[in-house]
């Protein structure tokens, strides 16, 4: 007796047998993304303005000890900080509708979550307003959502724009995910992950899209630990397009450029899968001077001047870099990279005027 296979199942039985052989051999294995599960939203409490979700925030309907509140409509306010200290386990449901601030932006956070365990908001939205009145970094404007001293912090399909300064700034976190969201229009900073000494870990940041960020869209300055870090499947685009950090005056006139990612103190962190493109810095130092050199990276690499390695266990693998205006991946100045950071397999087109050049970093 015969049989007769077509290609069509030929083909596919031999595409996941590579894709086994792949698995067991630790060969360009694409990195899981942990999957953040939501909490159950039966008896959710419905809330339609800011005094209802403040009182939901410690009244919420239980159920097994967990709480669950929804959004009806934006809630619209003039600026006050809501303040979440030592919750545990709420979903922010946001069914569509988001936090809107129209004044006071800079001088209160819009969230502050201290010392927080399993809170988990999804589809949802948080705008403070584009009124073009964005601050310096220097001048003390309040980050817009603050996550300090948390465990298990999730943002799922949240769009956050719009921050005078920093977006969301997350410090001393064990467990943070921001994934399938989006996040735009920073007046200083997008994703900050920090800072030094009270880092971060199991950080997890994919399947988002980070774009027109006045500086970089995401900046680890104090990630870690023992389980892998992850950055990956986002479109960064735009960003960096805007210095806040004058240069030196005895350079003239000008602001210093970056990268769109940043990656300055961090530890036992993958990167993959990224698309980085389109940055340029509209009042760069090397723009407004002609210097021929461009002011944004793909992505950044340590500190600058930094004498002690502070970058380490890092690999940068399959990422489409183009069309920034300076390097696709760039180590900075008088900074210490050791052999524990591994860049490979990344696509990079360089467009400098002289067309795109395709080649692999």
């Amino acid at each position: 007796m015969s049989y007769t296979v077509s290609t069509d199942v030929l083909l596919d039985a031999l595409q996941k047998i590579n894709e086994m052989t792949s698995v067991l051999t630790g060969l360009d294995v694409v990195a899981p993304t942990p999957t953040p599960t939501p909490l159950p939203t039966t008896n959710a409490t419905e809330v339609s303005t800011l005094a209802e979700f403040k009182t939901a925030l410690t009244n919420a309907t239980r159920t097994n000890g967990v709480a669950h509140i929804r959004l009806r409509n934006d809630i619209v306010s003039p600026g006050p900080q809501i303040l979440m200290q030592n919750l545990k386990n709420i979903t922010i449901d946001g069914d569509g509708f988001g936090f809107k601030r129209t004044q006071n932006q800079k001088t209160n956070h819009m969230f502050l979550l201290n010392k927080c365990t399993g809170i988990y908001f999804e589809n949802i939205g948080f705008d403070d307003n584009n009124d073009g009145d964005f601050g310096a970094p220097t001048s003390g404007v309040k980050y817009m959502i603050y996550v300090k001293d948390c465990t298990d912090i999730t943002f799922d399909n949240a769009v956050i724009g719009n921050a005078k300064g920093y977006t969301l700034y997350v410090q001393q976190t064990n467990g943070f995910t921001f994934t399938n969201s989006e996040m735009y229009n920073a007046g200083v900073l997008g994703l900050y992950i920090g800072h030094g000494d009270n880092y971060s870990q199991r950080v997890t940041i994919t399947d988002n899209h980070f774009h027109d960020i006045s500086t970089n869209a995401v900046a680890l300055l104090g990630v870690g630990g023992s389980t892998t870090n992850i950055v990956a499947r986002n479109t960064f685009e735009r960003n960096h397009k805007y210095g806040r950090w004058a240069v030196a005056a005895k350079y003239g006139a000008g602001f210093t450029g970056g990268g769109q990612l940043y990656i300055a103190r961090a530890d036992n962190v993958l990167v993959e899968y990224n698309t980085i493109k389109d940055g340029a810095c509209l009042n760069g130092y090397h723009r407004l001077n002609n210097t021929g050199n461009g002011d944004v990276h793909g992505i950044e690499l340590s500190e600058l001047g930094g004498s002690d390695v502070r970058v380490k266990n890092v690999r940068i693998r399959h990422n489409t870099i183009t069309n920034n205006d300076a390097g696709p991946i760039t180590q900075n100045q008088n900074s210490t990279l050791d052999n524990t950071t591994v860049i490979e397999d990344n696509n990079v087109y360089i467009n400098n005027g002289r067309g795109n050049v395709p080649h692999l970093l």
